[in-house]
């Protein structure tokens, strides 16, 4: 498979007031003697009066203590709504059962890079940090060589894990990776390209995401050249 180049209520009160009932006044006034009572007797009209205007006063505070205006109902405060929390993505990934070296190409297609005389060797390190099989060697078109690294690992997360070391690796000796992205039209693996601290050196290391961790080292355009062409 061809890679990708690197890019708130209303209320209301039922309650009723007593009733007032005003006594007569001959019922409660005390006997006094007939010349006692003239002197007194302009003092029942006043007090008919004062308990008129007192009960007309009760009545209206009742009255309006019973029939208050309608407040205005408060504006309801919408229910938040809660923010539903996305799923994880299923890892659908999946590792190749294949053996390693008849997947990685002898001959670069539409190059002139092949594998060197040398062949393939076994790559310690990648063995030592867990692959099953590792292959190490180089291409060349004659004049120029571009050193190529594979491995292959039982899990995904392996995998993945030796990708970022390979990365992290070339990070601490002086290189800066510059780009990073999927490997593949379908937008699976994953690629880094990284420049060495000479300016003249070039990796790219990606993924498979079937289980394989491979990188090219050499000059940028013929590391370029050989990364487009691989058919794994």
């Amino acid at each position: 498979m061809s890679q990708q180049p690197p890019d708130r209520p209303q209320w209301s009160d039922d309650r009723q007031g007593e009733d007032a009932t005003r006594p007569s006044p001959e019922a409660t006034q005390p006997f006094v003697p007939v010349q006692q009572r003239r002197r007194r007797g302009w003092l029942v009209p006043a007090i008919l009066a004062a308990v008129v205007v007192v009960l007309a006063a009760v009545a209206a505070y009742l009255l309006l203590r019973d029939d208050p205006e309608p407040a205005a109902p408060g504006t309801p405060t919408p229910a938040a709504e809660a923010t539903p929390t996305p799923s994880p993505t299923e890892d659908t990934r999946a590792v190749s059962p294949d053996e390693l070296e008849p997947r990685v190409d002898a001959t670069i297609v539409d190059t002139a890079f092949t594998l060197t005389e040398a062949g393939w060797a076994t790559d310690e390190e990648a063995v030592a940090a867990g692959a099953r099989e590792a292959l190490r060697g180089a291409y060349s078109d004659g004049t120029t060589e571009v050193a190529v690294t594979a491995a292959a690992f039982d899990t995904i997360e392996a995998q993945d894990a030796h990708a970022e070391q390979v990365v992290a690796d070339l990070e601490a000796a002086g290189a800066q990776v510059q780009g990073e992205g999927t490997v593949y039209v379908d937008n699976t693996g994953h690629y880094w390209y990284v420049m060495h601290d000479d300016g003249q050196t070039a990796s790219i290391v990606w993924r498979t995401d079937d289980g394989v961790v491979l990188s090219l080292t050499g000059p940028p355009d013929a590391v370029q050249q050989v990364y487009d062409n691989m058919l794994i």
